[in-house]
């Protein structure tokens, strides 16, 4: 399924004596958001492509990061179970994994998109070939699936001695709110490893999120 990224520029003019708004509708039974036009510079519409890599689950793997706007594109970071980019703290949570309400694919894409569990990426460890590449001159994984088809993981961001390499979080986690399953990439090496919420850093308790669907 081929879907485009659309950049729109807005320029209005706007009499003292008029007051527009966009009103915005989201699909799933959200809030209206209204927005005045006066405060918008642009409006970016990313539509992701839902790729089949042919995997025995049929799970069909983004495109793109969230928060990214293209393959190559880092996206945000976000903390382990906070649904935006700019929370500073990590939510409380007993549970084995994440509820959808922080799931940050879900809540940032709509209900069509979630996180990975760790059984998902370990499917996309096994069942894909993994080549070191590099795409519009970032440096990342090219991740072929057994029908061709393949998905770009760019690797950059985070220093670990002298190595680069991203985190990508999952919903997972093996000691509730303060253990959490991810994948970690570098130009080396590919696996999964723990990371850990609040008690030791936001930076080993954050990561990427590329989104997943069943549909």
């Amino acid at each position: 399924m081929k879907r485009l990224i659309l950049i729109l520029s807005i320029a209005f003019v706007v009499s003292e004596a008029m007051s527009q708004y966009i009103v915005i509708h989201k699909n799933d039974g959200g809030k209206n958001v209204e927005l005045a036009i006066s405060y918008i510079d642009s409006i970016t519409i990313v539509d992701v492509e839902m790729v089949d890599l042919g995997l025995p689950s049929g799970l069909k793997w983004a495109s793109c990061n969230v928060g990214a706007l293209s393959p190559e594109g880092i996206g945000y970071k976000f903390l382990w179970g906070a649904t935006s980019p700019t929370a500073t703290d990590f939510p409380y949570t007993e549970k084995s994994s994440l509820p959808l309400e922080n799931d940050a694919a879900y809540v940032n894409w709509g209900s069509d998109w979630r996180m990975p569990t760790r059984t998902e990426f370990q499917e996309l460890l096994d069942e894909c070939t993994w080549v070191y590449d590099t795409f519009n001159e970032i440096n990342g994984y090219t991740v072929t699936g057994p029908n061709g088809n393949c998905i770009f993981l760019p690797t950059t961001s985070l220093r670990y001695f002298s190595r680069t390499y991203s985190r990508y979080t999952t919903p997972s986690s093996f000691a509730p709110n303060i253990h959490f399953y991810c994948l970690n990439i570098s130009s080396s090496e590919y696996y999964i490893s723990e990371g850990y919420t609040y008690i030791y850093s936001t930076s080993n308790g954050s990561g990427y999120i590329r989104a997943v669907s069943e549909k």
